[in-house]
Formats: C-alpha cells, sequence, structure tokens
C-alpha cells in the first residue's frame, strides 16, 4: 500500500502528511516516488500525529498518473 510509509501531522485545525516527490517518466514508465520524513513546507510547525505503519524507504517506484487531468477535482483541466 502506497500511504503505509506516509505519518499524519496536524496544522492549524488541517491533517497533512509527509512532503511528497513524485519524478514522473512517462506513461510508459515508472515514477519515482520520494517520501521526506517531515510535513511539507506549507505546514513546516506541524506537530506528528501518527508515525507511518512501515518504516519510510529511501525511495518507491510506481505507476502514476499519466497526466495531471486524470487527478480527481482537477476537471477544469480537461477544457
Amino acid at each position: 500500500h502506497r500511504v503505509d510509509q506516509l505519518s499524519i501531522f496536524e496544522y492549524d485545525n488541517q491533517l497533512w502528511s509527509n512532503e511528497t516527490r513524485i519524478r514522473y517518466r512517462g506513461q510508459n514508465d515508472v515514477s519515482e516516488i520520494d517520501i521526506l520524513r517531515k510535513a511539507p513546507p506549507e505546514a513546516v510547525k506541524a506537530k506528528l500525529l501518527t508515525d507511518p505503519r512501515t518504516p519510510v524507504s529511501n525511495s518507491i517506484t510506481a505507476k502514476t498518473f499519466a497526466s495531471l487531468k486524470e487527478l480527481p477535482g482537477l476537471g477544469f483541466l480537461r477544457g
């Protein structure tokens, strides 16, 4: 499960997960996903609520979305 390596943070009455960086390498290749051991810069003062279920590895590779148009909530990009 991809979310097993995520911590949960709280900042300003909102929940956050780890800062995550994705390097998309094309529709037919896997992407490299780096999960950092901290909250994202938008929530730098966040309080850790729970550690990840699985210890964070340096990076993982996985198929990701083919384009931003596939992300839920971004229907405005479909033109």
